[in-house]
């Protein structure tokens, strides 16, 4: 599953017209966004797109080209406008299957009270893999490199928890600087520091309400990188310019590999 560079490319497709109309705000994309980067993986697209099926499928299959996991969030219920699992099977040339499991998980719920809606929840592309989310909720229907989750926030991150150590592919180490400085007077030594370390920078200004200008970001698979590169900016700067900055970081920084 990882690419050839030893980090494994996601892309985040959160599906819904109540994103877009902001009637609900998405929360799914930060979560996904924190726990991927404890796990070392590349989040490299989160798009959102409405309840439209040419639409779902034009995006899945893009993203699936490019990239060497695709997850969605959202349009799994029994509504009209649910129709993720459709759209992906249709991405993929599936027809769809009332999944024997689903089924069973489905009829346990509603009972007697299960209708044709109930069940689409369970029609799925034929050839779908199962994998199990735990005792309180139904499985991940995962198919080609896709993984179809839920959109609601609390469902979809115990959904997530059960498969995010399949995308581990080591660690990201990280420091911050925060200092008294506007960014035009440093961004040309930030530049360097990525040339020169070979590690990602960031530079975030603060309007107001904090003790300083700007923090600065270093970061890298290796902890060395980031140590010698913060050092190196620190010895560039005036001691005014430098509010605070993060210890060193060592190979005992590493994220732990389960949920904080």
């Amino acid at each position: 599953m990882s690419s050839s560079s030893g980090t494994l490319k996601i892309a985040l497709v959160l599906i819904g017209n109540e994103l877009l109309s902001g009637k609900i705000v998405d929360e799914n994309g930060p979560y996904v966004a924190r726990r991927l980067r404890e796990v070392g993986a590349d989040l490299l697209r989160i798009v959102v797109i409405p309840d439209d099926m040419d639409t779902i499928v034009e995006e899945l299959k893009r993203s699936q080209t490019a990239y060497d996991v695709v997850i969605t969030s959202g349009g799994v219920g029994p509504t009209h406008d649910d129709i993720t699992l459709a759209a992906v099977a249709k991405a993929c040339g599936r027809k769809t299957v009332l999944d024997p499991v689903l089924e069973g998980f489905i009829r346990s719920v509603f009972k007697e009270k299960t209708t044709a809606d109930h069940l689409r929840m369970g029609t799925i592309p034929e050839g779908s893999d199962l994998i199990d989310a735990g005792p309180s909720t139904w499985p991940i229907v995962s198919i080609d490199g896709m993984y179809i989750l839920p959109g609601v926030p609390q469902i979809f991150r115990k959904k997530f928890e059960a498969i995010i150590e399949r995308f581990r592919v080591g660690v990201w180490y990280l420091r911050n600087v925060y200092l008294n400085a506007e960014e035009g007077i440093i961004a040309q030594l930030l530049a360097e520091l990525e040339d020169r370390f070979e590690v990602y920078v960031g530079s975030y200004p603060i309007w107001r309400g904090a003790d300083h200008r700007v923090r600065v970001t270093v970061e890298s698979r290796r902890p060395a990188p980031v140590n010698q590169a913060v050092e190196t900016l620190l010895a560039e700067l005036a001691s005014e310019q430098v509010v605070r900055v993060d210890a060193p970081v060592t190979d005992a920084d590493a994220p732990p590999t389960s949920a904080n």
